[in-house]
This record gives structure tokens, sequence and C-alpha cells, in this order.
């Protein structure tokens, strides 16, 4: 609540969409020390929220200097800089050419490294085959996890996969929205299918998504680099 109103008291509103997202929009300088945009823009400035980390995304450092300013006034704000990392999400900025990179090596690294799959072998695609349709695994399947845990463990993975999906691989998407629905009823083929995922992100490790303002490229907005 209180980071809430001090948002409203400098100006900014929540997002209906999402209301850990701050937006704010003004057509006057807030302050003598901050100036338009030369080409003639509002002054905007977009503030996602998670817990204790916050992102500041706008067209104006001395908008942006002034919020931090306003906001210490009342809570102790330490500024990291220009983002490199947000939520265990790596931004690469490039502004030169007006586009940036999000990827979560990181966090797939570390995925693999809990599962004893840093030295996997890389799989071409997600699922191989439907998940109503998958061979029942066989009995000395995962040996490492009781059967007490094989619940557990899955839906553990499974919430991994979905975070993966939602923030930077749109490409798992169908998988792990597939794998969610056995939440309540799972089996070690439905383990052994979870990890096979973990198989396909080891060879799509090096992956980003490139966002940028390229106009000849509206039927396709976004981009898979390595």
């Amino acid at each position: 609540m209180l980071l809430h109103s001090l948002m409203t008291c400098i100006g900014i509103v929540c997002c209906e969409v999402d209301h850990a997202v701050f937006c704010g929009c003004w057509s006057m300088p807030l302050d003598p020390t901050i100036l338009m945009p030369p080409n003639g823009d509002d002054l905007l400035l977009m503030v996602p929220v998670h817990v204790d980390d916050g992102l500041a995304v706008t067209n104006s450092i001395p908008l942006y200097t002034w919020f931090i300013a306003e906001l210490s006034k009342e809570l102790e704000v330490v500024d990291l800089g220009p983002v490199s990392m947000f939520l265990a999400i790596h931004i690469h900025c490039n502004c030169t050419h007006q586009n940036f990179f999000i990827s979560q090596k990181s966090f797939i690294t570390d995925l693999l490294d809990t599962w004893n799959m840093s030295n996997c072998y890389p799989l071409p695609i997600p699922l191989h085959h439907k998940l109503h349709e998958l061979l029942t695994a066989l009995p000395n399947s995962l040996l490492d996890i009781h059967d007490k845990d094989i619940t557990v463990n899955f839906q553990q993975l499974v919430g991994s996969l979905i975070y993966l999906a939602v923030c930077t691989c749109p490409d798992i998407t169908y998988v792990a929205m597939e794998l969610g629905q056995y939440n309540a009823s799972v089996t070690r083929t439905h383990l052994l299918a979870a990890k096979g995922v973990l198989h396909y992100l080891a060879g799509t490790l090096d992956l980003s998504l490139e966002f940028g303002m390229d106009q000849s490229v509206i039927a396709a907005p976004v981009h898979g680099l390595a």
C-alpha cells in the first residue's frame, strides 16, 4: 500500500491488466530539472514491481533520476544502474540498433544442474509423443526418486517450465501447458516427459528473444537468435 500511495502521489497509476505494473505519461515536465523529449513525445515511465525488485523503463533520464529521488524520500532505494538482469531474466540492450535481447540461460543452467542434467544430450524438440500416448515408464526409471516424491518433483519442474514459457521460451508453451494438466495425477511417465523438455532446453541454451524497432518485420516482430 505504501508503494501504491507513493506512485499515486507522483502521478503514476496501476496498469489495469496487471496491478504490479505502474505507468505514467506526462505532457508537461514534473520538475524544472526534467526536459521534454526533443522529438515532441510525452514523458513516459513504466515500472513493473515484484516484491522488492523493480524496473524502470523511460524515455527520459532526468525523469528517472527525479523518480528515484522522490521514492527515496520514503523508501530505501538501491539504484543498480542500467538493467542486465530482472527476475532471473538476462536483458541485453543495444541502443545503437534500438533493440534488446532477453534470455534465461542462468535459470536453465541452474535447472539442469538441479536435475543432474548439466551434461545431458540435447533433443531437437521438447516432446516426441502426445502425453496421452506416452509409453509407460520402465520400472527402473528415475530410481533416485521415491514414489512419494514423484508428484512434488513433477510439480516443481513443471512450475519452472511454465515460468520459462511465460518469460523467454514461447517454444515450450504448449508442452508446459499440457504437462501442467497432470499435476494432480502424476506418474513416472509424466515426470520422464517433463525431464525430456530439459533435454530440449539444453540444446537451445544460447537462444534469446529479440525485440526491436524494425518496422519492416511487422509480420514477425519476435525472433529467436543464437
